[in-house]
């Protein structure tokens, strides 16, 4: 599930999650940006999405060849219409809307989950996958309290998080 794209409608968002509650999984694993877009200030989210999405491209530059089809498709699809939306877009046309790990902890502790922490095995995956590349000294894994934090020169672009029913 994408959830960011449910913040502009929080009653659907919230419903999706209590279904999801109600099923109450194992573990659910969260994958989201860990960004600050939802700023209602043009300026706040125009300087937040220019750092985020300034590592993003960087990350690219020194993973994927500029004419790489995939990285075409990704700029020119996914990461063009996602910045234009963040930016361009006011009120409810802004479907975007990034919001950080700690925004998705108050909101998924009030619904009934509690986080479950990444365990020591998975960061030490995580960090042998990273190191197999060039440029791993630019990544960072980082613990965020239970849950991980990935990032690009020492700006934070995702973050991953567990959660079981309580």
């Amino acid at each position: 599930m994408v959830l960011r794209t449910m913040l502009v409608k929080p009653h659907c968002l919230e419903k999706m999650i209590r279904v999801i509650r109600n099923l109450c999984p194992d573990i659910m694993v969260l994958t989201e940006v860990e960004g600050k877009h939802n700023s209602p200030s043009f300026v706040n989210r125009f300087i937040e999405v220019l750092f985020y999405y300034s590592a993003y491209f960087d990350s690219l530059d020194a993973f994927m060849e500029a004419a790489d089809p995939n990285r075409l498709a990704m700029e020119g699809t996914l990461m063009a219409s996602a910045v234009r939306n963040m930016i361009a877009r006011e009120g409810g046309e802004r479907i975007m809307r990034h919001v950080g790990l700690d925004t998705w902890r108050l909101f998924l502790n009030r619904v009934g989950f509690e986080e479950v922490e990444v365990s020591e095995d998975a960061l030490y995956q995580a960090k042998l996958i990273v190191k197999s590349y060039n440029h791993a000294e630019s990544v960072s894994l980082e613990m965020n309290g239970k849950s991980l934090t990935i990032g690009w020169k020492g700006t934070p672009l995702h973050s991953v998080s567990a959660w079981r029913c309580f």
